[in-house]
């Protein structure tokens, strides 16, 4: 009777053996078997991953001061400047879409008619680069700006239907201007994530404000 029992347990344990799957050294193969592969998700599997949202190069460190209004109308013209000549370059890019239609208005509608379709077709083209440089960028974007002293500092600003809008205040970030890749990501004073306009540091004179 004993042995029957202990040949039973020896059936069960050697029915239950684990048995390892693959190559033990291959450090890429699978750690507790081959049932089935091993997923692995950065976020829910719906929704659009965009880099702006994980990618966060720098960080707001403290308030560095309160801009005067001259200042932020300077870094306003600056980044506006700056902004209008990535539209610029976007509505170009899209030249290839849109120019063969201008040609069709040219060549089958009267002058006055084509000039106002070649019109119409050009604020298209307009609009569309717009939403473009937007869904790119989002809608704060960051301005790294230079007064002088040996401070990483950072300008805030919004954009809303193509027109720059700076925030009041400039602040420190924790990463030196010089070693900010383009297109970096910074995460602002309110936790919002802002894209680096500009790679060069904006010349701002110092000017006494209030901290």
């Amino acid at each position: 009777m004993r042995c029957s029992i202990a040949l039973l347990l020896l059936l069960a344990l050697t029915g239950c053996e684990t048995v390892p799957v693959g190559d033990p050294t291959e450090l890429d193969g699978p750690m507790f078997g081959g049932k089935k592969d091993t997923n692995f998700y950065m976020m829910p599997e719906t929704g659009a991953l965009r880099l702006r949202d994980v990618a966060t190069v720098a960080r707001v460190i403290r308030k560095h001061k309160t801009l005067a209004a001259a200042e932020k109308e300077l870094l306003r013209r600056s980044a506006q400047m700056q902004f209008n000549g990535l539209i610029t370059l976007e509505i170009q890019r899209l030249e290839p879409k849109y120019e063969p239609i201008k040609r069709a208005a040219r060549r089958h509608l009267s002058p006055d008619a084509a000039r106002k379709k070649v019109a119409e077709i050009e604020s298209a083209q307009q609009k569309e680069a717009l939403r473009n440089i937007a869904a790119r960028m989002g809608e704060s974007i960051a301005l790294p700006v230079s007064t002088g002293e040996n401070k990483s500092l950072m300008a805030f600003a919004s954009v809303g239907n193509g027109r720059v809008e700076v925030a009041d205040a400039l602040y420190e970030v924790d990463v030196p201007i010089a070693k900010l890749p383009p297109k970096s990501t910074i995460s602002g004073p309110k936790g919002e994530v802002a894209t680096l306009l500009m790679e060069n540091a904006i010349n701002l004179p110092t000017s006494p404000s209030k901290p």
